[in-house]
């Protein structure tokens, strides 16, 4: 009995998975928050030296005008845009979230992705379908072994069945109850 599950989605190819950036100068950006500096900038600043940055993006754009990659004039563009979504503190560590989204209108944005900076390491988060795929083919491979294991179990169990039904040692058996019944 040979049962295997192929569990595949269609997803968008993923060139971000895997990837992280780090920059050892972190603490310095940080550090910059304490000299009035909104942590927005400081986290939108350090995000723009990854490779997950676009450099034809709004927030670059306005940069490049020489104001902040977090103005407001950026509710005004149309494009691809970077928002820092939240920012946690607790203890060392910090955990920044970035969508990266495209603003049609001032008010409709579509997300792209989402970037988490984890105590200044910089990833992208997986995608939602990539997340439940993995899951599911977790739990089918789990259900995969247990019908194996049954499979392997119920055939164990046939071939004691069959052992025991074999009519030569029935007949065995049953002479030999018949002697023992007979002696008394």
């Amino acid at each position: 009995f040979q049962n295997t599950f192929n569990f595949t989605f269609r997803m968008e190819e993923d060139n971000e998975a895997g990837i992280s950036f780090w920059d050892p100068r972190f603490p310095a950006y940080l550090s910059s928050v304490q000299m009035g500096v909104p942590i927005q900038q400081v986290l939108l600043d350090y995000f723009s030296l990854s490779s997950f940055y676009d450099r034809q993006c709004d927030n670059e754009v306005c940069s490049m005008q020489n104001r902040t990659r977090c103005s407001d004039d950026l509710n005004n563009l149309t494009g691809i845009q970077y928002i820092v979504q939240d920012h946690k503190v607790e203890g060392e560590s910090t955990l920044s979230i970035i969508l990266k989204c495209k603003r049609n209108s001032p008010k409709e944005i579509k997300p792209l992705a989402y970037y988490y900076i984890l105590s200044g390491v910089i990833y992208r988060a997986p995608y939602f379908m990539s997340v439940i795929e993995t899951r599911l083919s977790n739990a089918l491979y789990y259900v995969n072994e247990a019908i194996h294991q049954l499979s392997n179990d119920e055939e164990k169990l046939r071939n004691e069945h069959l052992e025991t039904s074999d009519p030569f040692q029935k007949s065995e058996q049953s002479a030999y109850n018949n002697i023992n019944y007979l002696s008394f």
